[in-house]
Formats: structure tokens, sequence, C-alpha cells
């Protein structure tokens, strides 16, 4: 990248030193939440290992080696993050502080998700810090010459670190979900315990296959409740977007130059066809298929008369209880993993919103006559 470029793109950021950034780590995300409580514990020098790790792992590009993982792993890399075992070589000061020594360090690395797709095309995840002239990155040690001409000149090489708002949105996403690790998922299936015991002592093999769809029936009951409960969520995001909808049509009719001049701007950003779009696909409900039915018949074949009569009671409970288990074990991976996929779309939607309704109010100020009568329409409506 050439200085020129890299100027505009060091004006387009907003940036951070670590200390700032730090203070911005420890706020809650929702302004709501009990400030008197103590949000985060993670100390300063687990929060700079973080970024270490983070730094010397992108710089070997560790979250760019896709080769060797199928499609489900990439996915799950892109919501947890990249770790791999490196060899690396840094340079480092002696005993004394007179000479430089390089030396071999051998550590699984962890780069974590970056966020940039939420925030403008000019707004990237940038951090310049202390460990770039140890790795020799050119680009980045330009880009902390170019920073400090425009910024501060007086104060060359004595920030450790420099981060732009979208670094410091994934650190904060990282620190939390390290600090407060949450499972998608709480549903488990059936146990090989209690399918065993679901099959009685006296094993009336005459009714095997009524047995397994009873448990499968209780399997599914459970997995369309977790769904239903996705959706709920789901359905609380689409109030929000049609709340803005309503807020739009409403005015249009009243103020139609007003409203049709703000319209004209969100659409001119591209604003308008992204609300569309998400308010669009939430529309959809969240659809999972369990395929119950089929997994029914499959098993009925797999325990057909020839199977039961060469088995003792003892081997075929075990053998149904393995199959069972096994399939309601995959289904739920699979429908986790799906969960995963729709609560990234429900994030986004969710950034997307606050995007959208800070511009809507800014077009306001600027644009209609009555903007102080809109904005009061806005608060009332929850957009914010």
């Amino acid at each position: 990248m050439k200085k020129e470029e890299m100027k505009k793109v060091i004006e387009s950021n907003k940036w951070y030193t670590y200390e700032q950034a730090e203070v911005a780590l420890r706020k809650y995300l929702n302004p709501n939440n009990d400030i008197n409580v103590k949000y985060l514990k993670t100390k300063r020098r687990q929060i700079q290992n973080i970024l270490r790790s983070d730094i010397i792992g992108t710089y070997l590009e560790i979250d760019k080696r896709s080769d060797e993982f199928n499609e489900e792993e990439k996915f799950l890399k892109t919501i947890y993050g990249w770790d791999l075992e490196e060899t690396f070589y840094l340079d480092t000061l002696d005993k004394e502080g007179a000479i430089y020594i390089e030396n071999e360090y051998d550590e699984t690395l962890h780069v974590f998700p970056k966020y940039d797709n939420l925030f403008l095309k000019t707004e990237r995840s940038i951090i310049l810090s202390v460990w770039d002239e140890q790795l020799e990155d050119e680009a980045k040690i330009s880009m902390r010459e170019v920073y400090e001409s425009l910024y501060n000149p007086n104060t060359k090489g004595r920030t450790s670190y420099l981060m732009t708002e979208p670094y410091l949105f994934a650190l904060k996403q990282e620190v939390e979900r390290r600090e407060y690790p949450s499972k998608m998922l709480y549903l488990v299936p059936h146990s090989p315990k209690e399918i065993k015991e679901a099959l009685t002592d006296d094993l009336n093999r005459e009714c095997i296959s009524e047995i397994i769809g009873t448990i499968l029936d209780d399997f599914e009951r459970k997995v369309i409740e977790q769904i239903e409960l996705h959706n709920t969520a789901r359905n609380v995001e689409k109030e929000r977007y049609s709340k803005i909808c309503s807020f739009l049509n409403t005015w249009s009719s009243i103020f139609i130059e007003d409203v049709d001049k703000i319209i004209t701007q969100l659409k001119s950003e591209g604003l308008m066809v992204e609300f569309i779009d998400i308010n669009s696909r939430l529309d959809t409900h969240f659809i999972f298929q369990l395929n119950i039915e089929e997994e029914k018949e499959k098993l009925s074949s797999k325990f057909n008369k020839q199977e039961l009569l060469s088995k003792t009671d003892r081997e075929l409970k075990k053998l149904i209880s393995n199959s069972v288990y096994s399939y309601e074990q995959y289904s739920l991976e699979k429908l986790e993993i799906s969960l995963l996929q729709d609560n990234g779309f429900l994030l986004e939607s969710n950034h997307f919103r606050h995007k959208f309704g800070t511009s809507l109010r800014n077009y306001i100020k600027e644009f209609s006559t009555e903007h102080s009568l809109l904005l009061s329409s806005l608060r009332n409506n929850g957009i914010r």
C-alpha cells in the first residue's frame, strides 16, 4: 500500500491508544446494565497476551490456511477464531538491555474473528504495535510512521498499541467470549442409558420400532421447542425493523418532500437497499429439517427380524441405544451450526439497524424542517 493510500485509511478510521481501548473494553455494550457491577475481570496482561497472539498469528496468516478444513470447520473458525501451533522468532533485548538477541518461540497462536462487514467500507480492523518491528512487518511500520506524522509527531515509538474502532470491537467480542463463554444449544441427546431404560428389562422385540419411534418423537418435540425459542428472538428483531418501516410510511404521507429527501439520501449510500434486503430475510422463519420419519424407517430396517433373532437382549439394547444416540448427537451438531449461522445474520441485522437508525436521525436533522416532531416519533417508536 502506498503512503497516500495509507493516509486515506488512517484518516477514515477512529483510532485508540491501548489505554483508551481498555477504558472502552470495560464498558457495557448495553448502557442499561448495572454499571456498578465489575463487568470484565480480564487483567491488562491477559488482554495484551490476546493482542500479541492475534498480531503474530495474523502476520503468519494462520487465519488464511483453509485447505485442510472442510466447510463446516471453516465456518466455525469464523465464529470462534483460528488456533495453530507455530514456531517463530522475535528479537528481544538481553538482560543488560544493550543488544538484541533472536529468540525462538513455539506457541499455539490464536487469531480472533474480525467484523469489518459491520462497519463502513473505509473502516478496517487494524492494530499497530510494538511487535511490528520485531516481526519486520514493513507495511505496519510504514503505517505507524504515516500515523505519527499526521497526529503524534512528538510521540514516535512511545505508544505500544494503536488500534482502529473495528479492531477494538472485535477485541471486545473476544474478551467477552472468553470471560462469559456461551453455548448456543443447551439441548442434549437422550443418553445411551436413558434409551436402554426405555427399552425395558424384558425386551419385547415386537415393540422395538414403536419404542424407538417414541424416543425419537420426544427428541423432535424438544428440537421444535428450541427452534420456536430461536424464532421468538428473530420475531423481536423483525418487529424492530417493522417499526422503522411504519415510521417511514407514516411520515412520508405527511411531510412528503422532507421524507423523500431523507430516503433519497439513504438510497444514495446503499443503506435503503440493505435495509430492505435484511427486512425481507427476517420475514422467513428459521427452519431445520430433522427427517424423523425417515430415521424411524432406517432404524426399523436396520433392526429387522433376522437381526433381532441373532442378538441377545443386552447386545440389542446396546446397538439400538448407540444408533439412536448417534443420530440425535449428529442432528444436534447440525442444528447448532445452523443456529450459529442464523445468529450471525441476526447480529449483522442488529448492528445494521443501529447504523441505519443513526443515519436516519442525522438526515432528519439535516433535511426536515419538522425535525423535532420526527425525532420525537423516532424515540417513541424505540428507534435508536
